[in-house]
């Protein structure tokens, strides 16, 4: 005599398909959801032209430069090429910097041109 019915042993029995007893859904809480409303997403058309070039250049070179210095961690520990994967993560690693370098003079620019509006 086995322990297990061989019919559940199969794999296809589901303990969460089950309904639950009238006594569990008793002692499950009652909770109520409030209503919420979900905001508006702005169109990005909305935003102006030289911010959305701004933007994907800097998300063009912070993705170069994260796949840059991956390749080249990745050249210098699995195959041993040093020279190559050490030129990847310098030039990953310089584009990060300029990248940031970027980031910082768009956002100072934003920061002067809202001191200069009042």
């Amino acid at each position: 005599m086995s322990v297990f019915d061989e019919d559940e042993a199969d794999g296809d029995h589901d303990f969460l398909d089950e309904e639950p007893t009238d006594a569990e859904q008793d002692l499950a809480p009652e909770v109520d959801v409030p209503s919420v409303d979900a905001p508006e997403v702005p169109d990005a058309s909305d935003a102006p032209a030289g911010l959305r070039r701004k933007f994907w250049t800097l998300v063009a070179t912070f993705n170069i430069a994260l796949f840059a210095v991956s390749i080249g961690l990745l050249f210098v520990v699995f195959r041993g090429r040093v020279r190559d994967g050490g030129l990847a993560v310098v030039l990953g690693l310089a584009l990060f910097t300029a990248g940031y370098r970027r980031y910082r003079r768009y956002t100072n620019e934003g920061v002067a041109g809202d001191a200069d509006d009042d």
